[in-house]
C-alpha cells in the first residue's frame, strides 16, 4: 500500500471510530445528566478535570514517544525502536509513581477544601476521585504500547478498542438511567473499570503484534534516550500546560465563583470540545507518524506538503459541522439533553469558535514536532495559552458572566 493510500485508510478508520465514540458519548451523556442531575453531573465533570490535570503529563509524553518511535521506524532500525520503547516504559513507570505519591494527595486536598458541596457528599467524591484516578493511571501505563500502534501506522485495532470502550460506557449510561440506583458512585466506579479494561486490552495486543514491544530491564533507564524523551516532552509540556490550565482551570474557577449547575453546562461544552478534538485527532494521528517518518528519511518537501494539507482540510472539516451546529445549538441541545443546563448553548458555541481557531495551524504544529526543534514554538504557544487563566479570573472578578472563561480563550 502506498503512503497516500495508507494515510487515507488510516484517516477513514479513525474518523469511523471518532464518529461512533463521539455519537455514543453524546447520547449517553443525556442519560447520565438525567440520572445524576445537574449538580451530580457537574461534580463528576469537575473531578474528571482535576484528574486530567494530575495525569495530563502522560499525554504529552505520549507525543514524544510516538515521534521518536516513528522516526526510528523511518530510519529502518528495529533495535533502536525497541530501545525507545523501553525508555518510554521506564519514564511512564516513574511518572505513575510520582503522580500517586505527589499528585494524588494534592488533588485530594483540593477536593476536601475547595469543592462547593455539602459535607455528606464529600466521602462519595473521594471515592469518585479514586475511581477516576485509577482509570487515569491505567491510561498512563498504556501510553508506550499505544504509541507503537501509532508509530507503525496500525490504527484498526486501537479504533476497535476505543469503540468497544464507548459501547461499554454507553450501556452503563443506559443502565444508570433505567436503574433505581442513580448515585454518582454507581457511575464513576464502573467508568474507571471500563477504562482500565480497555487499556489492558491495548497492552496485550501490542505485545502480541510488535517484536519491539518487549520490556528489557537493562534498557528501562537508558539515560540518553530518557533525556531525549523528557527534553522533547518538556517543551510540549509547557505548551500543553497552557491548554490544560485553559480548559480544566476554567472549570475550577467556575466552581469557585458560581453554583454547580454552571459546571454542568461547562461539562456539556467540554464533551462537545472532546468530540471535536477526537475528529481533529483522527486526521492528526493519521498524518503524524508519516510526517515523523518523512523527517527520518530526510524528505522535508513531503513533510511541508502534508502540514499544509492538514491546515486546509482540518479547518474545512471543522467548519462543515461547526457552522450548522452553532446556528441550531439550542435545538440540538434540547434534542440531545431534553433539558440542557443554563449557559450550555453559549458555552458550546464559543467552544466551537476556539476549536476552529486552533485548527488553522495544526499542520505546522505536527511539522515542528516531526522536525524535533520545538522549544521556541512551544514557549510561544504555552506563554500565550497560560495567559488565558488569569485573564478569565480578572473578567470574573469584574462581574462578567460565566462565558468570560471562553472569551479569555478567544483573546489568547
Amino acid at each position: 500500500m502506498s503512503h497516500r493510500h495508507q494515510i487515507l485508510a488510516n484517516t477513514l478508520v479513525l474518523y469511523a471510530r471518532t464518529l461512533v465514540t463521539a455519537g455514543l458519548t453524546l447520547l449517553g451523556s443525556r442519560w447520565v445528566l438525567r440520572a445524576l442531575g445537574a449538580e451530580g453531573f457537574g461534580m463528576y465533570s469537575l473531578i474528571a478535570s482535576v484528574v486530567a490535570m494530575t495525569t495530563f503529563v502522560s499525554g504529552i509524553l505520549g507525543t514524544s514517544v510516538a515521534r521518536h518511535l516513528a522516526y526510528a521506524i523511518g530510519e529502518a532500525n528495529p533495535n533502536e525502536t525497541r530501545r525507545w520503547f523501553n525508555a518510554a516504559v521506564g519514564v511512564h513507570l516513574s511518572l505513575a509513581i510520582i503522580v500517586t505519591i505527589v499528585g494524588a494527595p494534592i488533588a485530594y486536598w483540593f477536593i476536601q477544601n475547595h469543592m462547593a458541596t455539602s459535607g455528606e457528599r464529600m466521602e462519595t467524591l473521594h471515592w469518585v476521585f479514586a475511581a477516576s484516578l485509577g482509570g487515569g493511571l491505567s491510561s498512563m501505563a498504556a501510553v508506550p504500547f499505544a504509541a507503537l500502534f501509532q508509530a507503525h501506522q496500525r490504527f484498526s485495532e486501537p479504533a476497535l478498542i476505543g469503540m468497544g470502550q464507548a459501547v461499554a460506557a454507553f450501556c452503563l449510561a443506559f443502565y444508570l438511567d433505567q436503574s433505581s440506583n442513580k448515585s454518582l458512585l454507581s457511575y464513576a466506579i464502573p467508568m474507571g473499570l471500563i477504562m482500565i479494561a480497555a487499556q489492558a486490552i491495548c497492552v496485550i495486543r501490542a505485545r502480541a503484534l510488535f517484536a519491539g514491544c518487549r520490556v528489557r530491564y537493562s534498557e528501562l533507564w537508558d539515560s540518553k534516550k530518557t533525556k531525549a524523551l523528557l527534553h522533547f516532552a518538556g517543551w510540549n509540556l509547557f505548551g500543553g500546560l497552557g491548554g490544560t490550565l485553559r480548559d480544566n482551570g476554567s472549570a475550577v474557577l467556575l466552581n469557585i465563583e458560581f453554583e454547580p449547575k454552571v459546571n454542568a453546562a461547562y461539562g456539556v461544552a467540554t464533551q462537545v470540545a472532546q468530540g471535536c478534538n477526537q475528529l481533529a485527532l483522527a486526521l492528526m494521528s493519521a498524518l503524524a507518524p508519516e510526517m515523523a517518518s518523512c523527517e527520518g528519511r530526510g524528505d522535508r518537501d513531503r513533510l511541508i506538503l502534508l502540514a499544509q494539507r492538514m491546515n486546509k482540510f482540518g479547518t474545512l472539516a471543522v467548519m462543515l459541522f461547526a457552522i450548522p451546529l452553532s446556528l441550531e445549538m439550542e435545538s440540538v441541545l434540547q434534542l440531545w439533553l431534553i433539558t440542557p443546563p443554563p449557559w450550555a448553548a453559549s458555552f458550546c458555541r464559543l467552544v466551537l469558535l476556539v476549536f476552529l481557531i486552533d485548527r488553522l495551524s495544526s499542520g505546522y504544529m505536527l511539522a515542528v514536532s516531526a522536525h524535533g526543534r520545538i522549544s521556541a514554538y512551544q514557549a510561544t504557544l504555552g506563554s500565550t495559552l497560560i495567559a488565558s487563566l488569569p485573564l478569565a479570573w480578572i473578567f470574573l472578578k469584574l462581574g462578567a458572566s460565566p462565558l468570560a472563561v471562553y472569551w479569555a480563550s478567544l483573546v489568547t
